[in-house]
Protein backbone atom coordinates (compact mmCIF):
# COMPACT_ATOMS: atom_id res chain seq x y z
CA UNK A 1 0.00 0.00 0.00
CA UNK A 2 2.85 2.31 0.69
CA UNK A 3 3.32 3.01 -3.43
CA UNK A 4 -0.54 4.37 -3.03
CA UNK A 5 0.89 7.44 -0.93
CA UNK A 6 4.35 8.06 -1.69
CA UNK A 7 5.58 11.41 -2.86
CA UNK A 8 3.82 14.47 -3.57
CA UNK A 9 0.73 15.96 -2.06
CA UNK A 10 -0.70 14.53 1.50
CA UNK A 11 -3.24 12.54 0.59
CA UNK A 12 -6.89 11.55 3.21
CA UNK A 13 -6.27 7.91 3.85
CA UNK A 14 -9.69 6.31 5.71
CA UNK A 15 -8.45 3.49 7.14
CA UNK A 16 -10.34 0.81 8.36
CA UNK A 17 -13.53 3.03 9.11
CA UNK A 18 -15.58 2.31 6.40
CA UNK A 19 -16.95 -0.99 7.03
CA UNK A 20 -18.36 0.35 11.03
CA UNK A 21 -20.51 2.42 8.77
CA UNK A 22 -24.06 1.87 7.71
CA UNK A 23 -24.09 4.24 5.37
CA UNK A 24 -20.34 3.92 3.51
CA UNK A 25 -21.39 6.18 0.77
CA UNK A 26 -22.62 9.07 2.42
CA UNK A 27 -19.29 8.71 4.60
CA UNK A 28 -17.64 9.54 1.42
CA UNK A 29 -19.60 11.66 -0.40
CA UNK A 30 -19.05 13.56 2.99
CA UNK A 31 -15.22 13.65 2.53
CA UNK A 32 -15.48 15.02 -1.27
CA UNK A 33 -17.72 17.90 -0.25
CA UNK A 34 -15.57 18.87 2.81
CA UNK A 35 -12.44 18.17 1.70
CA UNK A 36 -12.98 20.14 -2.23
CA UNK A 37 -9.35 19.81 -3.52
CA UNK A 38 -9.60 16.35 -2.56
CA UNK A 39 -7.30 14.11 -5.53
CA UNK A 40 -7.05 11.20 -3.97
CA UNK A 41 -8.85 9.31 -1.14
CA UNK A 42 -6.87 6.00 -0.07
CA UNK A 43 -9.19 3.52 2.15
CA UNK A 44 -8.31 -0.02 4.07
CA UNK A 45 -11.11 -2.34 4.91
CA UNK A 46 -11.02 -5.47 5.86
CA UNK A 47 -11.40 -8.53 2.67
CA UNK A 48 -13.39 -11.21 1.64
CA UNK A 49 -16.94 -12.41 2.93
CA UNK A 50 -15.80 -15.99 3.86
CA UNK A 51 -13.32 -14.71 6.65
CA UNK A 52 -16.27 -13.13 8.82
CA UNK A 53 -15.81 -14.48 12.22
CA UNK A 54 -16.88 -13.63 15.75
CA UNK A 55 -13.76 -11.13 15.64
CA UNK A 56 -16.23 -8.59 13.20
CA UNK A 57 -18.68 -8.95 15.18
CA UNK A 58 -17.16 -8.18 18.23
CA UNK A 59 -14.96 -5.01 16.74
CA UNK A 60 -17.87 -3.84 15.03
CA UNK A 61 -17.75 -4.56 11.43
CA UNK A 62 -21.13 -4.87 9.28
CA UNK A 63 -19.44 -5.77 6.40
CA UNK A 64 -16.12 -7.42 4.40
CA UNK A 65 -15.18 -6.43 1.04
CA UNK A 66 -13.85 -7.74 -2.03
CA UNK A 67 -12.27 -5.95 -4.90
CA UNK A 68 -15.24 -5.75 -6.91
CA UNK A 69 -17.84 -4.32 -3.98
CA UNK A 70 -14.40 -1.54 -2.54
CA UNK A 71 -14.10 -0.17 -6.35
CA UNK A 72 -18.12 0.30 -6.80
CA UNK A 73 -18.14 1.83 -3.32
CA UNK A 74 -15.07 4.06 -4.54
CA UNK A 75 -16.40 4.85 -7.87
CA UNK A 76 -18.63 7.86 -7.04
CA UNK A 77 -15.70 9.29 -5.03
CA UNK A 78 -13.16 8.74 -7.84
CA UNK A 79 -14.11 10.73 -11.21
CA UNK A 80 -10.97 9.80 -12.76
CA UNK A 81 -10.46 5.95 -11.55
CA UNK A 82 -10.77 3.66 -8.63
CA UNK A 83 -9.31 0.87 -7.76
CA UNK A 84 -8.68 -1.66 -5.15
CA UNK A 85 -6.34 -4.73 -4.19
CA UNK A 86 -5.70 -7.44 -1.50
CA UNK A 87 -3.24 -7.28 1.03
CA UNK A 88 -1.74 -9.45 3.92
CA UNK A 89 -1.47 -12.06 1.25
CA UNK A 90 0.12 -14.78 3.15
CA UNK A 91 -2.50 -14.17 6.37
CA UNK A 92 -5.79 -15.54 4.06
CA UNK A 93 -4.49 -18.91 3.92
CA UNK A 94 -3.94 -19.19 7.40
CA UNK A 95 -7.26 -17.66 8.59
CA UNK A 96 -9.12 -19.65 6.11
CA UNK A 97 -7.94 -22.91 7.87
CA UNK A 98 -8.50 -21.83 10.93
CA UNK A 99 -12.00 -20.99 10.12
CA UNK A 100 -12.67 -23.97 8.48
CA UNK A 101 -11.00 -25.88 12.24
CA UNK A 102 -12.79 -23.37 14.62
CA UNK A 103 -16.03 -21.32 14.09
CA UNK A 104 -14.58 -18.59 16.65
CA UNK A 105 -11.35 -16.73 16.00
CA UNK A 106 -9.69 -16.14 19.72
CA UNK A 107 -10.08 -12.31 20.87
CA UNK A 108 -7.74 -11.83 22.83
CA UNK A 109 -4.54 -10.92 22.14
CA UNK A 110 -1.24 -11.42 23.82
CA UNK A 111 1.63 -8.89 23.70
CA UNK A 112 5.36 -10.40 23.57
CA UNK A 113 7.97 -8.63 25.10
CA UNK A 114 10.16 -9.03 22.40
CA UNK A 115 10.06 -6.60 18.93
CA UNK A 116 11.88 -8.47 16.52
CA UNK A 117 9.57 -11.21 15.81
CA UNK A 118 7.20 -8.33 14.77
CA UNK A 119 9.34 -5.86 13.15
CA UNK A 120 10.39 -9.65 10.98
CA UNK A 121 6.65 -9.92 10.17
CA UNK A 122 6.44 -6.22 8.91
CA UNK A 123 9.32 -6.69 6.83
CA UNK A 124 8.29 -9.87 5.08
CA UNK A 125 4.69 -8.14 4.92
CA UNK A 126 6.47 -4.73 3.16
CA UNK A 127 8.23 -7.81 0.68
CA UNK A 128 5.03 -9.46 0.23
CA UNK A 129 3.07 -6.19 -1.18
CA UNK A 130 6.04 -5.17 -3.24
CA UNK A 131 6.53 -8.93 -4.92
CA UNK A 132 2.29 -10.53 -5.07
CA UNK A 133 -0.04 -8.82 -7.53
CA UNK A 134 -3.02 -6.79 -5.64
CA UNK A 135 -5.50 -9.87 -7.36
CA UNK A 136 -4.49 -12.50 -5.10
CA UNK A 137 -6.69 -12.74 -2.16
CA UNK A 138 -5.36 -11.56 1.14
CA UNK A 139 -7.18 -10.70 4.27
CA UNK A 140 -7.09 -6.73 4.21
CA UNK A 141 -8.13 -4.44 0.80
CA UNK A 142 -6.81 -0.97 -0.07
CA UNK A 143 -8.92 1.10 -2.32
CA UNK A 144 -7.92 4.77 -4.14
CA UNK A 145 -10.00 7.40 -5.42
CA UNK A 146 -8.41 9.33 -7.92
CA UNK A 147 -10.40 12.67 -8.70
Amino acid sequence: MGRLVAGGPPHPVVLDVVEHLPAPEAFLDGCVRHFPALARLVVTVPARRELWSNYDDFYGHLRRYDRGSLRDLLRPVGTRRADAGYFFHALYPVLRAQLAVATERPLAHETSPWRWPHRLAAHLFDLEERLLPARWYGTSLWGVADR
